[in-house]
């Protein structure tokens, strides 16, 4: 059966979908969001607020790489509300803990579906912004099971104990929408202040929808801004990329970056950024660019280095004994 949100790749009966979270080969972003650690890192990646498509994951010691004019023209997308993920669980990982039979644990904590599609599927984030903001929005994207509307609750609690809990009404589409466009509710949950506010969404039996992201943000968050970037070329050791820019923004390449790797934009070096924990962000200013990896390692130059000291030796050796 056909599943919201997810193409089919063949027709007929065969159960093969495309990954509708999979990201390009290679795109262009102008957020980015910063960790002081890569367990850090690694957690916001593996919760539903990964927005990998508009918004890149870097390293803080790595922000110092970006020109400043440049790194000036990012958005930021922490916004000041400094959000922290206090706990990412699934209805899988719920029920296992109470299976005692290991093959069936290890199938609800393995083979479950990804996070927003089973009920018992939760996350709590702690916003912790220095001073108060006037407003915090709430938003998520969603796919409805047919035409009918889902019903959510979103739960807050502040540093002082208050709770609150804010009944959201998730629409369905006036007709049914194509498969890769999920739909998506943002609300303005009021002030908040200075301190922390905890955020809980759990997705219960009464929400017949299928959860696909969660976001936080001080301001309406404006929809991403598409960029084109084509791979021109794509060798083992040589990457080219056509990008085009709005303003300054970052062009991410799909590949694990490793040591050895150098780039140039128009034919000027630039530094390589790891971005989303093991991928290549370069930065870029506006307008259309020509941006160039090339791979040449020092452990391949060190061994050229010491392979051609050998042969001189040799030769040297040669030469001294003739004579």
């Amino acid at each position: 059966m056909p599943i919201a949100g997810v193409e089919k790749v063949f027709d007929g009966r065969a159960a093969v979908y495309r990954n509708p979270r999979a990201l390009p080969r290679a795109y262009v972003v102008d957020r980015y969001r910063a960790f002081s650690s890569g367990s850090e890192m690694l957690d916001w990646i593996k919760s539903p607020l990964l927005d990998a498509r508009s918004c890149v994951l870097l390293r803080e010691a790595d922000l110092g790489k970006i020109p400043e004019p440049l790194r000036a023209g990012l958005e930021n997308d922490e916004d000041g509300l400094r959000p922290r993920i206090v706990g990412f669980r699934t209805g899988g990982e719920k029920r296992s803990a109470t299976v005692e039979d290991p093959r069936e644990r290890w199938r609800l904590e393995v083979l479950r579906p990804p996070w927003g599609w089973t009920s018992g599927d939760e996350v709590t984030v702690a916003l912790r912004p220095a001073e108060s903001v006037p407003h915090c929005w709430v938003g998520i994207d969603y796919h409805t099971e047919g035409l009918r509307p889902a019903r959510l609750t979103l739960g807050l609690e502040t540093t002082g104990g208050a709770k609150r809990a804010i009944p959201l009404e998730l629409p369905a589409p006036e007709v049914a929408r194509a498969l890769e466009s999920p739909g998506r509710i943002s609300v303005d949950i009021g002030p908040l202040p200075a301190g922390e506010t905890r955020i809980h969404v759990e997705k219960t039996e009464e929400c017949t929808a299928r959860l696909e992201r969660v976001d936080v943000h001080a301001v309406g968050l404006r929809p991403p801004q598409p960029a084109p970037a084509t791979l021109v070329r794509y060798e083992p050791n040589r990457i080219v990329a056509a990008a085009r820019a709005g303003g300054p923004a970052l062009l991410v390449v799909s590949d694990v970056d490793y040591p050895g790797w150098r780039a140039s934009v128009d034919g000027r070096a630039a530094p390589i950024l790891r971005a989303n924990y093991v991928l290549r962000a370069i930065p870029i200013p506006a307008g259309d660019h020509t941006v160039t990896l090339t791979f040449f390692p020092t452990t391949f130059a060190a061994g050229a280095a010491v392979s051609l000291i050998s042969v001189l030796a040799v030769a040297l050796f040669l030469i001294t004994r003739r004579s």
